[in-house]
Parts: structure tokens; C-alpha cells; sequence
């Protein structure tokens, strides 16, 4: 008789677990498709967008007190003047595209922080920013170029490409509920 009650417990958890599994399969498959019908719409929705991109060169420097930021950005300006941007990042500038003489490359707009985004668009095409403050010290910016830039997307490639991340994302957290919904099971003595 006890046999049989373990027999009918854990049929019965069995077939809950079974089903708790269906509804949740279900669950994903009907959040996935509505994620790829969004990710569908956002996709024609940004197709025919121009973003602004920014041909930049920087001077990363740093300083051994606050009281030095605005003489060693005088120091730096000067510099620019006297032997050119190029130059004086050479000498100045801590960073690796010191070896190229500053140069950056072409930099989308919304790659920027809000904090350097806003300083450069204070400046005109040949102008430098005001040193900015960053984790690794100052920044100071050349605008040497911009330029609108149409935006082309493959949309076929990209809605592959956002439909198998969407689906490796749900089929992980799937897999961890299961895993997870398994270890509770295999605990019934």
C-alpha cells in the first residue's frame, strides 16, 4: 500500500512537472515570437535614420593636483598653436594613439557619453575642447570632421542576427529554470 502511494506521488509529480514544463515552453515561445514581431517593427522604424559622426583626435593627459588643470590645459593650448595638434599630442598625451599622433577615427555620435558629446558640440570643425574630466585623467578633443551618415542595414541579416540573441537569451533562462526545477525534483526520497 505504501508502495503504491509513493508510485501515485511521484507519478503525480512527474505529470505536474510535465506540465509545469509545457505551459512554460509555451510561455517563452509566445514571448519570443512577440520580442521578434517587436524587434521586426523597431527594425523598419530605424532603417531610413542618419546619425552624426565625429573625426576626432585626443591629448589624455594627467595632473598631480587639481590646482594644475587650467595652467596645464594653457601649457597644451599653446602647443596646438605653436606646433600643431599632431605634435603636441606626441609630447603631452598618455594615451596609446599618441603613437598616431592623437588620431581617434571617425566616432558615431551615439557611441559618445552625454559628458564628451556635450563638449563637442560646443566646438566648430579645428577647434579643441576644454579638458575633460575622465576615469583615467583629462581629455581634451580636436574636432577634425563631421559629417551626416546614412544609416544602411541589412534587414535581413539583422533581424537573424536580433532573433538568435532573443532566442539563446530565453533558451538559457529556460534551460537554468529546468536545471534548477530538476534539482528540486531529484530530492524526493
Amino acid at each position: 500500500m505504501i508502495k503504491i502511494k509513493k508510485l501515485i506521488f511521484l507519478t503525480t509529480k512527474v505529470i505536474f512537472s510535465i506540465i509545469a514544463t509545457l505551459v512554460l515552453i509555451l510561455f517563452i515561445y509566445t514571448a519570443f515570437f512577440y520580442k521578434s514581431n517587436q524587434i521586426a517593427q523597431d527594425l523598419f522604424i530605424n532603417i531610413n535614420q542618419e546619425e552624426k559622426i565625429y573625426l576626432l583626435s585626443e591629448i589624455l593627459y594627467t595632473i598631480n593636483n587639481t590646482n594644475e588643470i587650467d595652467e596645464k590645459y594653457e601649457l597644451i593650448k599653446q602647443s596646438v598653436l605653436d606646433i600643431g595638434f599632431n605634435n603636441t599630442a606626441n609630447i603631452y598625451s598618455i594615451s596609446d594613439s599618441t603613437k598616431i599622433g592623437g588620431k581617434i577615427g571617425w566616432v558615431n555620435k551615439s557611441k559618445l557619453s552625454d559628458k564628451i558629446l556635450h563638449e563637442i558640440e560646443k566646438i566648430n570643425v579645428g577647434e579643441i575642447t576644454k579638458p575633460i574630466k575622465i576615469v583615467s585623467g583629462y581629455l581634451i578633443l580636436k574636432l577634425e570632421e563631421q559629417k551626416i551618415e546614412k544609416k544602411e542595414i541589412n534587414l535581413n541579416e539583422k533581424l537573424k542576427e536580433l532573433i538568435n540573441f532573443e532566442t539563446n537569451k530565453q533558451l538559457r533562462q529556460f534551460s537554468l529554470l529546468f536545471f534548477n526545477k530538476s534539482k528540486i525534483n531529484q530530492k524526493i526520497e
